[in-house]
């Protein structure tokens, strides 16, 4: 007796491979986006991180320096050796804001008011703690962007 023999051939159907590529794009989506999010709070985290280096430096040096007027222009020459004394070791102000996404401090303000940067920290990215402070800075360059103070 003979016994027929099928060609059985195995392999993927059209549809499982379309669902394995879908199920692959997915999963590289979701995992740049989880980069992408880690990468910037540690900007924001980082950005924020200068700013109140820079705002404890000038609450220091006006208590070193009782006489100075507190609406005396702030400048990262006075506040450098604060910086350093504090915590901060940097010797430019690109080593202070390395790390912030290109931010660049466009204005240290006065010794009692706060900074100016160069771009906008996003709010997303920071603990809900820290969202005001993101929104007096962000508010802050957008008054001098619209020619206010």
């Amino acid at each position: 007796m003979k016994t027929k023999h099928r060609n059985q051939q195995r392999g993927f159907g059209l549809i499982q491979v379309l669902l394995s590529i879908m199920l692959g794009a997915l999963t590289v989506t979701w995992a740049s986006t989880t980069i992408i999010n880690g990468i910037e709070k540690g900007i924001a985290t980082k950005t924020l991180t200068a700013v109140e280096a820079i705002q404890q430096a000038k609450q220091q040096y006006l208590v070193d320096n009782p006489e100075t007027d507190p609406t005396t222009p702030a400048t990262f020459a006075i506040l450098q050796p604060y910086l350093q004394v504090m915590g901060t070791p940097v010797t430019t102000e690109a080593e202070l804001m390395s790390g912030s996404g290109n931010r660049t401090v466009t204005n240290y303000g006065t010794l009692s008011s706060g900074v100016s940067l160069s771009k906008a920290i996003n709010p997303t990215y920071v603990t809900p703690s820290m969202k005001p402070v993101v929104q007096l800075i962000n508010n802050g360059l957008e008054a001098s962007a619209n020619g206010g103070g």
